[in-house]
């Protein structure tokens, strides 16, 4: 807080527009004011002269409790530097927003209605879980106040992004909406008051609102005014890291086909086998099969009493225009939100959420902590080095702007999806700082194909799921069907992006573990695989087009996976993984590739299950990973 007491020089008073003069006329009025006090004893005088100074308590020191005791010093040189938290108040405690739809489908819904509606769109505290996502605002009772005293709360810096309430009772739902400027009687200073705050928004952008508030308690008698403030920070929107415990797994609700719900009984038994507390929950997506890409869950967070954590899980849509996003609105409901960033954003594989991935919480080599993790994401370079295509930039904004978790951008270029989740996992390991990167590895890929050769099945099949059917002699050679040049490619764009990392993490090269990977060209073996399923005019309508691939990425160099990415999977659990099955080149009646990526799991302690994902994801450029997604414990401190 930032007590003062002001009072406003006599008209005409000689120097009174100047700073040195109203310091000395107030210092003139309290001495009077003593010698008032001093000769009767009862100072109606004095506390004209000088109104009491409000104190206001907020939980500055971030502990979860407001220090309310008289002792007590709570205006420290750097309190509203701390300053308090406030939740961005986005969900539906009372599911008043599902009402609303009245059992409507959420794809049948406009956008704009489904982001209207939030506990933060009004201005009512909807019962006493709502409650609960209010920052505490105490003033303490005022002393000394003189007759026809009066007070005001006023909030500045950003009262349009924050509602202040009034609690009037101890019911749940007691608590009235107090506009800036409203109005305070002396009894309600005598008595003290509890407000509550809640932020009605998300920080979206580096540029406007700078995520803080100012909340102010005036003291008015005659015209003299004290006043004391205090300072609340919206909490930051955070992405979850695997280090968070897995509370729930999302899949496209299958329909009829075959493959769909083969799918989703492997994904649902992974699941139950990893003890996810909240097991599967089955997103309708109407067709768009892709659930990674459709949506970010996210958190914010803020300290409660006995030191615990207020947190609401926000799911973050990707920035397209993009039906199967709004099936998001159906998990809004008692500390779920969803932000949108609006209108408008076309249709770009890039902004797909595949495409963002978040690294454990580390110290980076120059000291920066991130407590929360960093956020890694992919864009497009031309052969000068110059970015040809990035991410939504109102989406990166929007991270930027919560000042914790800075995007760090890697090179995805070759890549016809363009998602880091195609190169990259970041894992819980039995190492000093707890995770490991996992990477891609083609070089590994070719390796297994060079061996296999050497062990006398080079006229195998590296994968036995194609309709043409390339060998691995074909595959390590130098024909037309080679696949070596691609991924010799793809190795040195997955080298740089490795370095990256360490570079900006201090991770070091034995805390990087390696899966064998093998791409195509998608004007190759990419594409034969796709129309082996859904034929040519169905390859960009129906299976690319959701993941914003275009004409000129299947025309063009551009690669995906050509043995199923074992790197693109889904941890279930801290030591379960879901990957996809491999149907790689088979030696002595194993396959080389699923047994070299099981053991690279294996060395960090992680059990791995394979499972089909060929004609669901992996002829679509896609695997395990892009057609799931994971809510995961939203209560770990990030201050």
């Amino acid at each position: 807080m930032r007590p003062t007491s002001s009072v406003p020089p006599a008209p005409g008073a000689p120097g009174a527009r100047r700073r040195g003069a109203r310091g000395a006329l107030a210092v003139a009025s309290a001495a009077l004011a003593v010698a008032l006090v001093g000769a009767t004893g009862v100072g109606p005088a004095a506390a004209a002269a000088t109104p009491p100074v409000p104190d206001l308590r907020v939980d500055s020191d971030r502990d979860g409790a407001v220090d309310l005791r008289a002792g007590a010093v709570a205006d420290e040189a750097g309190e509203l530097a701390a300053t308090a938290v406030m939740l961005p108040n986005l969900d539906d405690d009372s599911g008043r927003c599902r009402t609303a739809l009245g059992g409507k489908n959420p794809l049948r819904v406009d956008d704009a209605v489904l982001a209207g509606c939030s506990d933060a769109a009004d201005r009512v505290v909807n019962g006493p879980y709502d409650a609960l996502d209010l920052a505490p605002v105490h003033l303490r009772p005022v002393a000394g106040l003189p007759r026809g005293a009066t007070g005001a709360v006023r909030v500045s810096g950003g009262d349009a992004h924050v509602t202040v309430f009034l609690r009037t009772g101890s019911s749940g739902t007691a608590w009235q909406h107090l506009p800036s400027g409203s109005r305070l009687t002396a009894a309600q200073l005598a008595s003290g008051l509890q407000l509550g705050v809640e932020a009605r928004d998300v920080r979206r952008s580096t540029r406007g609102w700078d995520g803080t508030v100012t909340v102010a308690v005036d003291v008015l008698v005659d015209g003299r005014r004290s006043t004391d403030e205090v300072r609340l920070r919206v909490a930051p929107l955070l992405t979850h890291h695997h280090l968070q415990r897995s509370e729930g797994v999302l899949v496209q609700a299958p329909g009829q086909d075959t493959s769909d719900r083969r799918f989703v009984a492997a994904v649902t038994a992974a699941a139950e086998a990893a003890r996810v507390v909240g097991g599967v929950t089955t997103l309708a997506t109407g067709g768009d099969r892709w659930v990674q890409d459709v949506v970010e869950p996210a958190y914010a967070s803020m300290p409660t009493a006995g030191g615990g954590v207020r947190s609401m899980r926000l799911l973050l849509r990707s920035d397209q225009d993009r039906e199967a996003g709004r099936a998001v609105y159906g998990l809004r409901g008692r500390d779920v939100g969803v932000v949108w960033m609006g209108a408008g954003a076309g249709w770009e594989t890039l902004d797909s959420m595949g495409n963002l991935e978040t690294v454990p919480p580390h110290r980076a080599p120059g000291g920066k902590d991130y407590p929360a993790g960093r956020i890694v994401m992919g864009q497009r370079y031309d052969a000068r080095g110059r970015v040809t295509e990035a991410p939504s930039a109102r989406v990166l904004d929007l991270l930027r702007a919560q000042g914790r978790q800075d995007p760090l951008m890697l090179d995805t270029s070759f890549l016809a999806v363009g998602h880091v989740d195609e190169m990259f996992q970041f894992v819980p390991a039995p190492t000093p700082r707890g995770w490991a990167l996992v990477a891609a590895s083609p070089r590994e890929g070719l390796d297994l194909l060079r061996r296999a050769s050497a062990a006398g099945a080079g006229s195998s099949t590296v994968v036995d799921r194609w309709d043409e059917e390339l060998t691995v002699d074909q595959a390590i050679g130098t024909g037309r069907r080679s696949l070596v040049g691609d991924n010799e490619r793809a190795a040195a764009v997955i080298d740089k992006n490795i370095a990256t990392i360490r570079a900006a993490t201090g991770l070091g090269a034995d805390e990087v573990v390696t899966l064998p990977a093998l791409y195509g060209s998608l004007d190759g073996f990419a594409a034969a695989a796709a129309t082996d399923v859904v034929g040519e005019e169905a390859w960009a309508g129906n299976q690319l087009a959701p993941l914003g691939v275009t004409a000129a990425d299947v025309e063009g160099a551009s690669q995906a996976a050509f043995v199923p990415g074992a790197v693109n999977g889904l941890l279930t659990g801290r030591r379960d993984v879901l990957v996809a099955k491999q149907f790689g080149v088979q030696v002595g009646g194993r396959d080389v590739f699923a047994d070299r990526v099981q053991a690279a799991y294996a060395s960090l302690g992680i059990r791995t299950t394979f499972v089909d994902d060929w004609h669901t994801y992996h002829v679509g450029l896609g695997e395990v990973h892009c057609g799931t997604n994971s809510l995961r414990d939203t209560t770990r401190r990030w201050w």
